[in-house]
């Protein structure tokens, strides 16, 4: 998982320094999640244009290893949400951070489905590269964003992971929040609100 800009710096480094931009007359006013992102990075000092650069930059490519990798009882766990069996496939040296041919990985499966633990579990533990896209150009937070109800703590490991992720766009031309329910979306500005300040680039260190 990629370490993300804090406000204070870690002993021994440096932070970039930070440009100075107006604050957006329209910050607080966004009618959608991915405009509202779009400003909030832009308050942060970091334009739509290079953000969108970093995000297609840092996505990793299928790899037949990682083909090979993918089994039917790793993705059924993932699909079960059979915390164990993952836990006891990763301890015996199982390799999860796997993808079937179309680039649907066990973090897409979780994300897709909902299932929280797992996909703390893959991204916290395992520490699976959350840089990837299937077929479809579609990462996993498209894919948790395109559930049926809100799952905010899943979004909010992804966003604190990869945040540029919020910009990358899939063959539809759609970011992941443009996938969010409307019904949902005050709820997913009041979520973005307090999170503006993770709408950052990584690091350059922690590349």
């Amino acid at each position: 998982m990629m370490q993300i800009i804090a406000k204070r710096p870690m002993a021994g480094k440096s932070l970039p320094p930070k440009k100075k931009m107006k604050r957006s007359a329209d910050f607080e006013n966004a009618k959608d999640p991915t405009s509202f992102i779009i400003n909030a990075f832009e308050d942060n000092g970091f334009s739509e244009k290079e953000i969108v650069t970093k995000a297609q930059s840092t996505l990793q490519k299928l790899t037949p290893s990682m083909v090979e990798a993918y089994t039917m009882e790793a993705s059924k766990a993932a699909r079960d949400d059979d915390l164990d069996t993952l836990r006891m496939l990763f301890e015996e040296g199982a390799r999860l951070d796997c993808c079937n041919k179309f680039g649907d990985s066990l973090l897409n499966i979780a994300c897709r489905r909902g299932h929280t633990r797992i996909v703390k579990f893959l991204v916290e533990e395992v520490k699976v590269c959350v840089h990837r896209a299937d077929d479809l150009k579609r990462t996993p937070l498209h894919d948790a964003c395109w559930t049926h109800e809100p799952n905010f703590e899943i979004v909010d490991v992804l966003l604190r992971a990869a945040p540029m992720q919020a910009l990358c766009r899939d063959n539809r031309g759609a970011a992941p929040f443009e996938y969010a329910r409307n019904q949902h979306i005050v709820q997913w500005l009041e979520f973005l609100s307090e999170r503006r300040s993770l709408m950052v680039l990584p690091s350059t260190d922690a590349q």
